[in-house]
């Protein structure tokens, strides 16, 4: 059942991350107008605390202001902040919020403000410059600590602390006295190097620093950096692409490198020319080897892997397909299931297939006789049912966002004269994007 709901789960990241246009806090928190209008779709967000109103709240956090002289106090106030309507109270408390995270002479205030910060955001872009250079100056010190909060809070900024990954990679990238914070640096630099735009390419010098992480010592350092360089994707700068080809091909063929591990290098290879994923691919042909691995990790891993490349190798529903009805692990039965998900190219022919593979679950249901085997029928019907569901919303999501940009493009009469604006970017952060309000 615990392998259940997690794919319930995946499935509903999947569909979630195919119809997100907004970055994370930047949705109008109006309620939708007619009779129509439903608790659910109204922000709940308060308008007191405790009797008290935000402008009392604002007063706790400064510590110029003298009003409160214990630092856990401040800390507490700050944490109620992101209660009330961040589009209203930008004007109230953006400069104290910004004063706290700066100034404030305690660790756990400062670390809660920077927090907060990357949660609600701030109006103008001045308070956004100064607060993403505190960040990088927090990750320039000793502290192991106070660089793997500062690396949470720059994950956040997402490509718009570009400017960071100078600092990210000489400070702890490469610090040898912590293998989690090496991997907090790769998963950071995954998500602020990446393209912000369409036709842009990720950054040289993240992806070129990333290439010598391929050979750190700690396994589940190198698994993060394989995940972040497939998903910066391929290098602009040739030298780079074919330095990138030859560290996966070398990561693949090392001895001492976990099979998990080598699935996802095979992925990378994959996708830095997708033109050559065919059956006959000696990357795909090495991933589809492995789901027949007699370990259920394995299995797992080359199921995911393909789920990730999608519909780049949907040639391989078919192996899925035996994987949901065949395999003896239930773990690999849903993860096949997540993995046709993603099979956009032959969403029909998936839903198609599910539909009749859960009118057979249901028939042999009717003829089992332990209980055993009847919950585990009764979960795959359900499994079924939910991943039917899934396919056909991501589908109407994917829809609907073809749509809306070709509307967009009729509405833009000159889009190839205009230059991407970082500011007003998908994939940023309210901290960088700032609010509805402000216009940013």
């Amino acid at each position: 059942m615990r392998q259940f709901f997690s794919l319930l789960i995946l499935g509903s990241l999947f569909v979630f991350f195919a119809t997100a246009d907004e970055p994370l806090g930047s949705k109008a928190k109006t309620a939708p107008k007619g009779d129509g209008k439903k608790e659910s779709d109204t922000p709940k967000y308060v308008s007191e605390i405790d009797g008290k109103k935000l402008d009392y709240w604002v007063k706790q956090i400064s510590y110029k202001l003298k009003v409160n002289h214990d630092a856990s106090k401040r800390e507490a106030a700050l944490a109620l902040i992101p209660l009330f309507d961040p589009e209203d109270s930008h004007k109230l408390v953006d400069d104290v919020l910004l004063e706290a995270f700066l100034e404030d002479p305690d660790h756990g205030v400062r670390m809660t403000a920077m927090s907060v910060i990357t949660a609600i955001g701030f109006a103008d872009q001045a308070h956004i410059d100064r607060a993403i250079n505190r960040m990088i100056a927090l990750v320039r010190m000793n502290s192991i600590h106070t660089k793997m909060e500062a690396l949470t809070g720059l994950q956040r900024c997402g490509p718009l602390a570009k400017k960071a990954i100078p600092d990210i990679v000489e400070s702890a990238l490469h610090e040898r006295t912590s293998w989690q914070l090496r991997k907090a640096a790769a998963n950071t630099l995954m998500i602020i190097a990446r393209a912000s735009a369409a036709g842009e390419s990720s950054d040289n010098l993240a992806i070129t620093k990333l290439i010598i992480s391929l050979n750190d010592q700690c396994e589940q350092v190198r698994k993060q950096v394989i995940d972040t360089l497939i998903v910066l994707g391929k290098p602009e700068n040739p030298a780079t692409l074919t330095n990138l080809k030859n560290a996966f091909e070398k990561r693949k063929k090392a001895k001492e490198e976990s099979t998990t591990n080598k699935i996802w290098c095979c992925v990378g290879l994959i996708r830095l020319n997708p033109k050559n994923a065919t059956s006959k691919d000696t990357n795909v042909v090495e991933i589809k080897n492995y789901l027949a691995s007699s370990t259920v990790a394995v299995r797992f891993e080359a199921i995911r892997a393909i789920g990730t490349l999608a519909s780049e190798v949907d040639f391989l529903i078919p192996e899925l397909q035996s994987i949901v009805e065949n395999d003896k692990e239930v773990s690999c039965r849903l993860a096949a299931l997540g993995s046709l998900i993603t099979m956009d190219s032959r969403a029909d022919l998936v839903t198609e297939y599910l539909e009749k593979y859960k009118t057979r679950l249901e028939t042999e249901g009717k003829t089992l006789k332990t209980d055993g085997d009847k919950n585990l029928n009764k979960n795959m019907v359900a499994a079924v049912e939910s991943t039917i569901k899934l396919i056909k919303d991501r589908q109407k999501a994917l829809k609907e966002m073809k749509e809306k940009e070709k509307e967009d493009q009729k509405n833009d009469p000159n889009p190839k004269d205009k230059k991407s604006n970082p500011k007003k970017g998908k994939g940023g952060n309210p901290v960088l994007k700032g609010s509805k309000k402000s216009g940013n």
